[in-house]
């Protein structure tokens, strides 16, 4: 996808980055064509099976950025490293053997790239070792958990996830403490969804003739209800919806609405009116989801249907 991006657009790709990613290093798309029968080859071939371009980037993902905001990349390292030396005896005494030097690996990475996350916020003058303290560093300690993601990965939808309530407490929390004011709040939720909006990936064109307006889905679940029965609408939700207002329509962030029959009317009443101005929501069925998971905190990847 890449070398056709580049093609498309007058530019060579790297010779060296070509054959990492050929001779040493599987892309995911060469992963899917190893795994297809010949029966599903002739068939996509002949045009019985149809979708989107061969080269298309197929990652839908949903990191759980909140986390470097709650818990600071320090202790997240250390808790990595924990998960790391309690299979010390699963892998001395042959346990499952495959599986666990696999897993054992793949924290190894995971600890690694947690500290580049570190280093990269270092770079742009904020130190996330800690928790954020307050609602602005709660805001800017997620949004690197995701700009990190987006650094490394060009999947087809690199979800922000479910951030509104989450970043609710903070701010609500400086509200009352007389940190900021509502015009504040706003304006930083404003700023969070700017940078959202900023992110580009290369694509072909052949992608942008599906899609218009270069999406990459960064969709934030907004709403819903809790399994135990409180909303989980806050003042943050209207935030969200508010930045169509403030900075006009737009395809980025994804905001899509976790929608109940039994979520507060107010807020119902300003998603609709919301989506008649500005045509830019998309809606899924929390009461159906809900359930099916037995849980509320679950996010949309990519997007549904309007």
């Amino acid at each position: 996808m890449v070398e056709g991006s580049c093609k498309a657009y007058n530019r060579e790709l790297d010779p060296m980055l070509k054959k990492i990613f050929t001779e040493y290093r599987k892309t995911h798309n060469q992963g899917v064509f190893d795994v297809y029968t010949p029966d599903i080859l002739r068939c996509r071939k002949s045009g019985v099976l149809t979708g989107l371009p061969d080269a298309y980037g197929r990652g839908r993902i949903i990191g759980d950025y909140r986390r470097v905001a709650l818990y600071g990349i320090d202790y997240l390292m250390k808790d990595k490293f924990a998960q790391f030396t309690s299979l010390q005896s699963d892998l001395e005494n042959g346990v499952n053997l495959e599986a666990t030097i696999r897993l054992r690996e793949e924290i190894a990475e995971q600890h690694r790239a947690l500290g580049q996350i570190k280093e990269m916020a270092a770079k742009y003058g904020c130190d996330i070792s800690g928790p954020a303290t307050n609602a602005q560093e709660a805001i800017q300690w997620t949004y690197f958990g995701y700009l990190a993601a987006v650094k490394s990965q060009n999947g087809a939808a690199m979800s922000f996830g479910r951030v509104s309530t989450f970043l609710d407490v903070y701010i609500e929390r400086d509200l009352k403490a007389g940190k900021i004011t509502e015009q504040d709040a706003q304006e930083m939720i404003d700023h969070l969804v700017m940078k959202l909006r900023m992110v580009r990936f290369l694509r072909t064109p052949e992608y942008d003739e599906l899609f218009s307006g270069d999406p990459i889905w960064a969709t934030e679940s907004i709403g819903g209800m809790g399994v135990d029965g409180r909303t989980l609408v806050t003042k943050n939700s209207f935030r969200f919806l508010n930045t169509l207002y403030t900075m006009g329509p737009s395809p980025e962030p994804n905001i899509t609405v976790l929608w109940s029959e039994k979520l507060p009317l107010n807020f119902k009443k300003f998603a609709a009116k919301v989506s008649i101005d500005t045509s830019s929501l998309q809606y899924e069925n929390d009461d159906l989801m809900r359930p099916d998971f037995n849980n509320d905190d679950y996010a949309i990847a990519c997007c549904v249907s309007r």
